[in-house]
């Protein structure tokens, strides 16, 4: 759909006299919400965008900081999740071993 609005915009806005032509985001949103009426558009700010980047930064960080390395992981092929526990991974040399290794990525705890 977004290419499709795109390549709409591009060519009404071609179709307008230099001084009316669609140059920033709020125009596009704003047009976009005129051409297509059964379409829900969300105008985002760039303020708005970089909230939401620190907020990621900051989960993202937190997690780095809880992580633990995993020694050996270039020898392994699989990584799976143990089910019910955040920190901990299901590792095998090869994927098609019936087990593996489970072995602590994280400084959670969980049974």
């Amino acid at each position: 759909m977004g290419g499709t609005v795109k390549q709409l915009a591009a060519r009404s806005s071609l179709q307008r006299p230099t001084d009316q032509q669609i140059t920033t985001a709020e125009e596009l949103f704003h047009w976009a919400e005129g051409a297509f009426h059964n379409v829900q558009f969300q105008y985002v700010t760039r303020e708005e965008v970089r909230e939401e980047v620190r907020e990621e930064e900051k989960l993202l960080q937190d997690r780095i900081e809880a992580a633990v390395t995993v020694t050996g992981t270039q020898k392994f092929n699989s990584f799976l999740p143990v089910l019910g526990c955040r920190d901990k991974l299901n590792v095998r040399v090869y994927s098609s071993e019936e087990t593996g290794k489970v072995v602590r990525v994280g400084r959670l705890t969980c049974d």
